[in-house]
């Protein structure tokens, strides 16, 4: 340890009323100091309430848990803890820096070195009171985390890349939490994704890279963002893909026939894009229960065979495109089918008389705007 680091620290231990008057502004900085003392949560370090800045960075304090007395310390706007020799579970108590702007808990992981960890309470937990933060440095804590967390929180921030680094990965949800910028693509490659949940995240930006075969991904949802660009064929390669919804995107061009052979499908929603031209055939799809294709700009006739065999559809929505021929004759031999919007296309040709009882229990039958 320093001479300078070793009068800081005695004076901190010795005499809880030392004041830092030598400082130009109300903070400590001991960063790679070699200090390799411990500090437990009785240290008089937590007495001074008024610093707005702690620097521990690149230390080793003996490798303890971190203390809970750092949620003393509420006037701080910037903690680093980085790389200092502490371990276990990050303390509930550092949701009382509500002042924090910038808060780094990176390590360099090594094996066989114990880590820090966000379990109880979650990273999310852990975040919600932290409203003016700007600045989370996490590396290496949650790379080797299956699942994230982080919705419902104002965290006014761009996707890390570094998600894309993190190969057991299963589960990233961060659905309404004020995201903007870029999204990077590399992050629907995580070998081991199987849920991605962005949803209402309108200023966030991004397009769909090219998938690889045999996909991960079971549940994708955009829903209520500013993804565009066109639906890449290779989407056909998520074949463990159950739900997958993108309404109220900025999505273009067609809808690619690959989707046909998504047959683990359950949940599509593609309504309230600029999609065009002809759909897909569902066949494949048997345990489809949800399907929403309006407000977009489709055409052509839908074969009564796209919808044969999906006896647990109970929702199907083509309202607001530009259909045209019969309607479907499929979709009235469903008998789980609860409703069905076709309105405001331009279907036409008289519609086929059906048996009385048929439509149990279709409740919504909706055929307004058409040319019947």
């Amino acid at each position: 340890m320093s001479p300078r680091s070793k009068f800081f620290v005695a004076q901190i231990e010795e005499n809880p009323q030392f004041q830092f008057d030598i400082f130009s502004e109300i903070g400590l900085d001991l960063n790679s100091e070699s200090i390799n003392g411990g500090v437990n949560k009785n240290s008089c370090l937590f007495c001074f309430k008024f610093f707005d800045s702690l620097n521990l960075a690149n230390n080793s304090f003996k490798f303890t848990q971190i203390p809970s007395s750092f949620g003393n310390l509420t006037s701080l706007t910037y903690l680093n803890l980085s790389n200092a020799g502490f371990y276990g579970q990050i303390p509930i108590e550092f949701s009382h820096l509500k002042r924090l702007v910038t808060l780094d808990l990176s390590t360099l992981y090594f094996p066989g070195i114990r880590s820090l960890q966000l379990h109880n309470p979650n990273l999310s937990t852990l975040l919600q009171n932290l409203t003016g933060l700007t600045e989370l440095r996490l590396d290496s804590k949650l790379q080797y985390r299956s699942e994230i967390h982080l919705g419902s929180n104002n965290l006014s921030v761009s996707v890390p890349e570094f998600f894309a680094n993190f190969r057991s990965l299963k589960v990233l949800s961060l659905s309404s939490s004020n995201l903007e910028g870029q999204f990077a693509p590399k992050i629907f490659q995580v070998p081991m994704l199987q849920t991605l949940d962005l949803l209402n995240n309108i200023k966030l930006r991004g397009f769909l890279p090219e998938f690889l075969q045999n996909g991960s991904l079971q549940r994708l949802v955009l829903s209520y963002t500013n993804f565009s660009g066109r639906l890449p064929d290779s989407i056909g390669n998520l074949r463990n893909l159950s739900m997958i919804d993108l309404s109220e995107c900025n999505f273009t061009g067609p809808i690619p026939n690959s989707m046909a052979n998504l047959n683990h499908l359950v949940y599509l929603d593609l309504s309230s894009n600029n999609f065009i031209g002809l759909i897909p055939s569902f066949q494949m799809s048997k345990n489809l229960t949800y399907i929403d294709l309006s407000h977009n700009t489709l055409i052509g006739s839908v074969p009564s065979s796209y919808f044969t065999g999906l006896s647990n559809l109970l929702y199907v929505d083509l309202a607001y495109n530009s259909f045209s021929g019969r309607i479907p004759l499929s979709l009235f031999s469903l008998q789980s089918l609860q409703k069905m919007q076709l309105s405001n296309n331009q279907f036409g040709v008289q519609v086929a008389r059906f048996p009385i009882g048929s439509l149990s229990p279709l409740d919504t039958l909706d055929l307004r705007g058409n040319k019947l």
